[in-house]
Order: C-alpha cells, then sequence, then structure tokens
C-alpha cells in the first residue's frame, strides 16, 4: 500500500516513466497505481508511448545520399545569399587598374568571382543530422508527455469536482466562482501551455493546492484539496508576485473538506512569475497582502 496521495502520485508519472524519478518514490507510485485505476491506465499509456518514440530514433546515421542532397541545397542557399550582397574585395580590385567604363562591365563577374572563393563547402556530417533528428524527436516527445501528464492533472480534477457535487447537500453550492463550471475548469487546466505549480505550507507532506497557469488563455485556476478554514470574519485572497507588483486572483473560502476552486484572468509575462501565495484576509478582500502566506508555491 503506498502512501502517496492521488495528487502526488499523478505529479509523478511523467518522472516515473522518464526514469528520472528516486528508486523509492518510484516504487511508490507503482504501488498506487496497484490500487489507482486512473493511475494505472494513465502509466500504462505513458509507457506505451515513451517506447514507442524511442522507436523512431535512428540507430545509424543518416543516409548519405541524403546528407549529400541536404548539403547540397544548404550550399546553393548560401551562395544565392551572397551573390546578392555586395563583396568589397572585387569593387577595390576593379577601382585599381581599370577605367570606370570598364569596371561597370566587370563588376559584375569580378563579384561573382570573389562570391564563389569566398564559399567554403564543407562537409557536413551525417552522423550531426541523425544526432539532430533524435534530438527533435526528444523535443516532440516532451511536449507529447507534458501534454498528457496535463490531461491526466484534468481528468483528476474533473473527477474531484464531480465527487465534491455528488457529496453536496441539495441546497449547499459548492465553492467555486459562479462563473466557473465543470467545463470551463477543465478547459483551463488542459493543454500544451499549462504550468501546473503546487501550493503547499511547512509541516504538509504534499501540496495543498495546485495554481493551473494557462499561458495561452493567461487563466489562473487554483485548486485547494485540504486547506484549513478561515478565521471568523475572514477571507481566503490568492496572489501571484509578478516582475511589476503583486495582483489579485480572486477571494474564497473552502467547504469543510478544505476544497475549493478559484478562477481568473491575468496577463503575466511568461519568466515574470515570481510566486503564488494565499493569505487571510478581511471579508472583501485586500489591495495588498496584510498578513503571512498560508500556502505558498513558485514556479
Amino acid at each position: 500500500m503506498s502512501d502517496l496521495t492521488h495528487e502526488e502520485a499523478v505529479e509523478e508519472l511523467a518522472g516515473v516513466v522518464l526514469g528520472s524519478a528516486q528508486p523509492n518514490l518510484e516504487e511508490r507510485v507503482r504501488a498506487h497505481a496497484q490500487v489507482c485505476q486512473d493511475c494505472r491506465s494513465e502509466l500504462v499509456q505513458l509507457e506505451t508511448t515513451t517506447r514507442q518514440l524511442s522507436e523512431l530514433v535512428p540507430e545509424h546515421p543518416i543516409n548519405p545520399g541524403r546528407a549529400a542532397g541536404i548539403r547540397s541545397r544548404l550550399i546553393s542557399r548560401a551562395s544565392a545569399d551572397t551573390d546578392r550582397r555586395p563583396v568589397a574585395v572585387a569593387t577595390t580590385t576593379a577601382s585599381r587598374v581599370k577605367p570606370p567604363s570598364v569596371q561597370k562591365r566587370s563588376a559584375t563577374p569580378v563579384t561573382r568571382t570573389a562570391s564563389m572563393e569566398a564559399s567554403p563547402t564543407r562537409e557536413m556530417p551525417s552522423g550531426l543530422l541523425g544526432a539532430v533528428a533524435g534530438l527533435a524527436i526528444l523535443i516532440a516527445a516532451g511536449a507529447l508527455i507534458q501534454m498528457m501528464r496535463a490531461n491526466a492533472e484534468a481528468e483528476s480534477l474533473r473527477s474531484t469536482i464531480q465527487l465534491q457535487s455528488d457529496t453536496l447537500e441539495p441546497d449547499s453550492k459548492p465553492p467555486v466562482t459562479a462563473a466557473a463550471d465543470q467545463d470551463k475548469i477543465v478547459a483551463a487546466v488542459t493543454g500544451l501551455d499549462v504550468r501546473v505549480i503546487p501550493l503547499t505550507h511547512y509541516g504538509a507532506r504534499g501540496p495543498v493546492g495546485k495554481m493551473f497557469w494557462n499561458r495561452e488563455i493567461n487563466s489562473w485556476t487554483l485548486v485547494t484539496y485540504s486547506i484549513r478554514q478561515p478565521k471568523a470574519d475572514k477571507i481566503f485572497q490568492v496572489w501571484l508576485l509578478t516582475a511589476n507588483g503583486t495582483v489579485s486572483v480572486g477571494t474564497f473560502v473552502p467547504d469543510a473538506n478544505g476544497w475549493a476552486v478559484v478562477q481568473g484572468t491575468n496577463t503575466i509575462g511568461r519568466n515574470d512569475l515570481y510566486s503564488i501565495s494565499v493569505t487571510e484576509e478581511a471579508k472583501g478582500g485586500a489591495p495588498a497582502p496584510t498578513g503571512p502566506a498560508v500556502i505558498a508555491g513558485a514556479p
């Protein structure tokens, strides 16, 4: 029996498949997958995809004929670019020994000759081309695994939302912003350009919440799993610490189990986010954080 939570296991699936997880952690993730149908299916899918992608990497150098063709096209393009640029050597040679009328007639041939002599025709190693092709495949594999991991996060979140909805009393409402229905939430956390940032506090065994930063549509979706209740007459407020200052995403009060979803839209540069925090503020929110962070995380 694994001591990992479902969210912690999902977080480490890609590392297990790529072999970057510590042996002890890999054993715990696989133990969790034995009793969790969602994680087991996702693990099998990731391993299958990784194996198929690895088979696409060429074991031998690229075909010499193909390498020669690529090299020839590169040289032709380089020569054409050079022909369009004036060459100072040709101009100097012509003006030294010929009158203006002859200079005009001979400038073009001299320029072309100098260009041809200045263009080296080096051999491009075929092994290098094969390595570049392999690198491109690995980059594509990384992007695919990232997308699959984001989709796994989305499915986990969808299941959590559905479970919360099923266990609510008929007259109660889930602690989700009014405009955020299930489909909107899942759409915001799914995609190639979604950054997942865990939030926690000192002493916690794992993430207390996660921020899904969809950089394509500039949306922010915070999901908390086990955050404590705010004090009387207080509310939680979500903050983004950026290069241009602190920005509020929204306020919330979690349910009795510490679960909540908060969504907001803020345009922030890809390299401008420093950290994310949740603070306890007076009801109605504050223009800036006034107390210590209850949970926090950084990209």
